[in-house]
């Protein structure tokens, strides 16, 4: 421990932890003088130059500033050295609590937090989960034929027209570039529906492996995280509505919800979100994973709209591309455990 504080450790429930410090009276005295220094440089008092006032003149006059200032520097700076020192994760803000205040006897206070919750990774590779089949039938096929010919029933100016017939005739006067025979629109309609089929089955294959990676590595969520990104979709919910000029409770009311409802509505959907980042967190760190900066700045350059490269140019853009990089290469290393790769 420092010589100039103590501190305890106590962790609750729901990786709630809690640091109890006493910080020394001296420690607390010389930041308290520094920044009256710093503060009365930029003081004005009549009868004396700016700059040049009495020490206890202008500790008469700036005593409560000071006090609040150096507790809004000192608390943080001694919670991290003791967050360095314990090597703890935390994953929310810090929440101070200034318990006692004497300049003579010095500072009692509490900090906390949520940190980072401790769980085993699960036995990955035995994850067994079957893709589905991308194969595309002529059934389908035949259902976007159906859907476009009843589209341009529906388009026809003439109220008693029937539906028209597939044929080459009516292909050509879809306007499609290189398409005129029923054919060629058949495989043009294969080709997209291949496409489409086989991203979903792609997307809902990794999400299912992620969501049996999650329940075999049983990754606990704290509650706090879950509650700080309800809130954060609330406002992003709010927004929207208000940027339509409509009343959010109004707009609610109409829509026979409340924003309870709607929380409740999200919490599964935000608990599975955030225990898969748990989960990819806890993968990159215990397999050293990293992005070294020319790959960010070689997957920014393969963006084609010159504006959209600009806009990931400045160093926060940057870290937010590295850190979906990282996400991907945990991911990458999940389906190599999973397929035996």
């Amino acid at each position: 421990m420092a010589d100039d504080y103590s501190y305890k450790k106590e962790m609750g429930d729901d990786s709630e932890m809690a640091l109890h410090i006493s910080l020394d009276h001296v420690r607390f005295e010389k930041e308290s003088d520094k920044k009256l220094k710093q503060l009365s440089k930029e003081l004005s008092i009549k009868g004396f130059r700016k700059g040049n006032v009495p020490e206890h003149v202008a500790k008469a006059h700036l005593g409560p500033r000071v006090y609040e200032e150096t507790l809004n520097a000192i608390l943080p700076q001694i919670t991290s050295e003791i967050v360095a020192k314990e090597k703890l994760e935390p994953i929310t803000r810090v929440d101070y609590k200034v318990e006692k205040l004497d300049p003579k006897e010095g500072i009692e206070f509490s900090a906390k937090f949520t940190v980072f919750p401790e769980f085993k990774l699960g036995k990955i590779s035995k994850i067994k989960v079957k893709k589905e089949s991308a194969e595309v039938t002529d059934k389908d096929i035949q259902k976007v034929i159906d859907n476009m010919l009843e589209e341009s029933e529906k388009k026809s100016d003439d109220k008693k027209a029937k539906k028209p017939k597939l044929d080459d005739e009516w292909v050509k006067t879809l306007g499609m570039e290189n398409i005129s025979t029923v054919d060629e629109l058949k495989k043009v309609i294969k080709q997209t529906l291949e496409s489409q089929k086989k991203q979903y089955t792609e997307e809902k294959y990794q999400a299912d492996i992620l969501q049996e990676a999650v329940k075999s590595s049983k990754v606990p969520v704290p509650e706090k995280i879950i509650e700080l990104e309800l809130d954060s979709r609330e406002n992003d919910y709010r927004k929207r509505i208000t940027d339509l000029n409509l009343d959010v409770d109004d707009f609610l009311r109409n829509q026979k919800s409340s924003m309870e409802e709607l929380r409740k509505e999200w919490k599964s959907d935000v608990s599975e979100r955030v225990a898969t980042d748990l989960l990819l967190i806890k993968i990159i760190r215990e397999n050293g994973m990293k992005i070294e900066p020319k790959e960010v700045d070689a997957e920014i350059e393969k963006l084609e709209d010159e504006s959209m490269k600009e806009e990931y140019s400045n160093p926060r853009a940057k870290a937010q591309v590295a850190d979906v990089m990282l996400r991907q290469k945990a991911l990458k290393w999940i389906l190599s455990e999973v397929e035996g790769k």
